[in-house]
């Protein structure tokens, strides 16, 4: 954890409740350390202000001021939940948004109910779990019947550090670093996916090959240049 603390490409921040059980390693990974103290009355009567602009609250006028839900304001109900459930929910939201295209997926507070189905599941005998992941049916294949490639890019190497512990595909080999950039080379599933996680990094990746993905990347920045340089 404080290795990747370290090695974050991106400012990061961590809240705690629990300062004074943390040990000096980890604090000095942090550049900036800010103390917050409970609310003043005054500060809480401010947030409460806030706060009843957005929902329906109402104070009773005293001083100090107690403040209630409206009477006859809507209730609604905000369902219990562990805290693995919280975590899993969160890093559903924080990995898969930027890999999937907007629609693809419904938001999970689009859900009503959910219930048990007592039909079992009927599973083809030649299907391998394992084989229909890694030739990226699930990640948008842009064409079935082509296989996977083999991908060279070029990426900095601040970048490209946690494709170390967590490789990009099957035979990954990362070159040694030059000028702050390091060259991967990785057989890949040739995935609409995979060219998300591309261009999520901008100018800190260029693709070399294959040719046509090398092209297609090109003809993207053709355009976006294109876009920008209108007035």
């Amino acid at each position: 954890m404080l290795t990747w603390m370290e090695k974050h490409p991106f400012p990061f921040a961590c809240t705690t409740n629990l300062m004074d059980h943390l040990d000096q390693a980890s604090l000095r990974r942090f550049t900036f350390k800010c103390h917050c103290n409970f609310l003043s009355p005054e500060q809480i009567v401010h947030a409460m202000d806030k706060l009843s602009a957005e929902f329906p609250l109402v104070s009773d006028g005293n001083k100090p001021s107690g403040w209630s839900w409206q009477s006859h304001a809507e209730t609604f109900d905000v369902p219990g939940m562990d805290t693995t459930t919280a975590l899993t929910f969160r890093m559903v939201e924080t990995y898969l948004k930027p890999l999937l295209p907007h629609g693809c997926l419904s938001a999970l507070d689009r859900f009503k109910n959910a219930r048990l189905l007592k039909d079992g599941c009927r599973r083809p005998a030649d299907f391998d779990l394992d084989k229909y992941l890694a030739e990226g049916a699930v990640e948008f294949p842009v064409n079935k019947n082509g296989g996977p490639i083999r991908l060279s890019i070029r990426m900095a190497a601040d970048v490209a550090f946690h494709l170390r512990e967590s490789p990009l595909g099957q035979k990954q080999k990362i070159g040694p670093e030059e000028n702050g950039v390091v060259r991967i080379d990785a057989t890949v599933p040739d995935t609409s996916q995979l060219r998300w996680w591309l261009l999520g990094f901008g100018d800190q990746v260029e693709v070399l090959e294959p040719e046509h993905l090398r092209a297609e990347f090109a003809n993207i920045a053709q355009s976006m240049q294109r876009t920008y340089a209108k007035p």
